[in-house]
């Protein structure tokens, strides 16, 4: 039997939201640790960073738990 993958892949869904002037685009979620990779633009250069799931707005959050 397959094993569930454990790290959901959001970067064909087009998950955004804006935070101080900087736009983020939601990548993975990674279940065991509860942290959410993403990626954003800065002085013209995409750049990633990991932050706890909890620290994301509610809208974003329901778009990625429904998933």
């Amino acid at each position: 039997m397959a094993k569930k993958s454990e790290i959901i892949n959001f970067s064909k869904q087009n998950i955004m939201y804006r935070e101080n002037d900087i736009e983020y685009k939601v990548l993975h979620l990674k279940k065991p640790q509860m942290t959410v990779e993403l990626e954003f633009t800065q002085n013209n250069q995409k750049e990633k960073k990991t932050i706890p799931f909890a620290h994301l707005p509610k809208k974003i959050k329901q778009k990625v738990k429904s998933n």
